[in-house]
């Protein structure tokens, strides 16, 4: 009987490797009816489990207590319970005072060098996590996949849900790396530590990111594989360098087309390029081939979001939200929708659901405030961005808001403080320097209030130098120059703005102003007074308007 029951169970197990389950099932089923034991009971719930019947494996583990036996057994009960969406069952099977119990005994039958219990409790800490997740209970969710990859630092899948859906800030992440005991991985120690920093914030650890691939391409040669590419993608986008980021993506699609951790940064990348028809290709593609996946209603809402229909895209982004709830870049995609109908108040509604979602992230509180600001509501506006800031203190979009902010309230210190640090910031990243022309225009403001004409005067054709020519800009100028006495210079640029807005009631005023102050009859300050058009106004900038921390 032992010979022909043992033939059975590597029959069973052959067919589950092959996932020929039905076959598995079948012969599962008579060597549990021979042997009664609860091995063979563990592998016929792994059956089921994977033949989706997981109300069928739970009961078969639980009707036989098998879960008050085995950690194993007790955490595929709870796997069953999840995926059949019976969250307070499977709640109580990991945190019950028994667990506990059974993790010492495990721990005490085990070698002293084995390390079992430790990652046992770590994956009940991590399906803790993921029924918390599901009820939508983030704080909690937080604590218990930080208590998994704590308690043994290979449950990578915790580590992902905390960073990858950015539950954490920088700060938090930076403590966790440093508590994990990344040594009971003995040689791979720094390898895996390495992989584990690569995924931290790119906007606040730049430095230790770049570090750990570096680390990761001199001593494993990993220059060519896909995730390291994405993590580069994830560097190139923030520094606003989108062909770049864009090639790298081709590349990485080259490698493995099917690798949907790609597509996020390409197609921000074909939106900021305004890509049409490439995006249109993609979106195509992926709706047709891979229609169950949310990344492909992402590339379709972000299609009709470059081409201008708005209603389409929120309809996508909020298909491709509904199937993965944590893609924020399809959160942010359908608030961005309404902002750009001027629909603030549902902006604001849709911005602080996904700053709910994302905690770690600073970009909802950023378009919060950019929302608020249009409405003129500076103090919640300063609120907003300043809780962005707590959250990443160096992003040049975020401080030329906050500069702006400052601006409004007549705090010129402040504003020029933040403006100017935005401009640091951004000129160290080697991006395309029109990405931040705003910031030198705001500066040229900030400037001409607090009376240093020629300062002003040096950002704004800095401005004009660099881009195409802008009205307002040229008109600023000319208020400029007519400031520092200098009518003739203000009528050449007043006749540049009119040539590219000839019916703009403000540049043909200050044009007849001008031409007043050349007869030394004009008082160039009556001008600001009567135009407050002419001060400094929130710039959104173009700077990717579907990134992710």
């Amino acid at each position: 009987m032992k010979s022909q029951v043992d033939q059975l169970r590597k029959w069973c197990k052959q067919a589950y490797e092959q996932h020929k389950y039905g076959t598995a099932e079948l012969i599962g089923d008579k060597v549990l009816a021979l042997t009664n034991s609860s091995e063979d009971a563990y592998w016929q719930a792994q059956t089921f489990y994977a033949r989706g019947f997981y109300l069928r494996a739970a009961h078969l583990l639980t009707s036989r207590e098998d879960h008050l036996k085995s950690l194993r057994a007790r955490y595929l009960v709870g796997l069953s319970l999840i995926a059949a969406e019976k969250y307070e069952e499977a709640l109580a099977m990991v945190t019950d005072a028994a667990v506990d119990a059974l993790i010492e005994a495990e721990s005490q039958s085990m070698a002293s060098d084995d390390d079992s219990g430790a990652s046992s409790r770590s994956l009940l800490y991590y399906l803790e996590g993921q029924i918390h997740t599901l009820q939508n209970n983030y704080e909690r969710a937080k604590t218990a996949y930080t208590r998994a990859v704590t308690t043994d630092p290979r449950c990578y899948d915790a580590y992902a849900q905390l960073v990858g859906h950015q539950l954490m800030s920088s700060s938090e992440q930076r403590k966790l790396i440093a508590g994990l005991d990344f040594s009971v991985l003995g040689a791979n120690a720094d390898l895996v530590k390495a992989l584990y920093v690569v995924r931290m914030s790119k906007a606040s650890d730049l430095e230790m990111v770049n570090d750990a691939l570096a680390t990761l391409d001199e001593e494993y040669d990993f220059k060519t594989n896909v995730d390291l590419m994405v993590v580069r993608s994830d560097i190139l986008l923030m520094h606003c360098r989108y062909a770049e980021c864009r090639d790298l993506c081709e590349t990485a699609l080259t490698l493995d087309p099917h690798n949907y951790s790609v597509y996020p940064n390409y197609l921000t990348c074909l939106q900021e390029l305004k890509c049409l028809n490439s995006l249109f290709e993609v979106a195509h593609t992926l709706a047709r081939e891979c229609p169950d996946e949310a990344v492909s209603w992402l590339a379709v809402g972000i299609y009709y979001f470059t081409k201008g229909n708005l209603s389409d895209a929120r309809r996508y982004f909020s298909k491709a939200s509904i199937m993965e709830p944590y893609c924020s870049a399809a959160w942010l995609g359908f608030a961005h929708t309404f902002a750009q109908e001027g629909e603030y108040e549902q902006a604001i509604t849709a911005y602080s659901t996904t700053a709910r979602l994302f905690p770690g992230s600073h970009l909802p509180y950023l378009f919060l405030g950019m929302q608020h600001l249009h409405l003129n509501n500076l103090s919640l506006a300063g609120e907003y961005l300043m809780t962005s800031f707590s959250i990443c203190d160096n992003d040049p979009l975020l401080l030329n808001e906050i500069g702006v902010v400052h601006y409004n309230k007549n705090e010129l210190d402040r504003a020029r403080e933040f403006l100017e640090k935005a401009l640091e910031i951004a000129n160290s990243l080697e991006s395309d320097p029109e990405s931040w022309l705003c910031i030198h225009s705001n500066l040229g403001f900030v400037y001409r209030r607090l009376g240093d004409y020629t300062t002003s005067l040096q950002f704004f054709n800095h401005v004009l130098k660099s881009s195409k020519q802008d009205p307002s800009i040229l008109s600023a100028a000319a208020l400029v120059h007519m400031q520092l006495g200098e009518p003739d210079k203000a009528i050449l640029r007043l006749n540049q703005a009119l040539s590219l807005s000839r019916n703009d009631s403000i540049t043909l005023d200050l044009f007849s102003r001008a031409i007043e102050e050349a007869s030394n009859d004009f008082d160039p300050e009556t001008m600001v007074d009567q135009h407050p058009q002419l001060s400094l106004d929130d710039i959104t900038g173009d700077k990717d308007a579907m990134a992710q921390d």
